[in-house]
């Protein structure tokens, strides 16, 4: 297993997780709602993360990597 840290910024928090979701990240369904987000709760999120000094967010995650064998 391993695993890595990785730091990305963007204009705003709907841009970072639309570049999530075009890699294939969905969150599962653990973390789907019964609707998407607002564009209040999108604002709201997106004042709570931290921004660079150019303005955009900034947000970090970590990526998990397990290889399975079945023997």
């Amino acid at each position: 297993a391993s695993q890595s840290s990785h730091r990305v910024s963007a204009p705003s928090v709907a841009e970072i997780i639309a570049s999530l979701r075009s890699t294939g990240v969905t969150g599962g369904p653990l973390s789907q709602g019964r609707a998407p987000l607002t564009r209040q709760e999108l604002r709201a999120l997106d004042g709570a993360y931290p921004r660079e000094p150019d303005g955009s967010v900034v947000a970090t995650y970590v990526v998990g990597l397990i290889i399975a064998e079945r023997t």
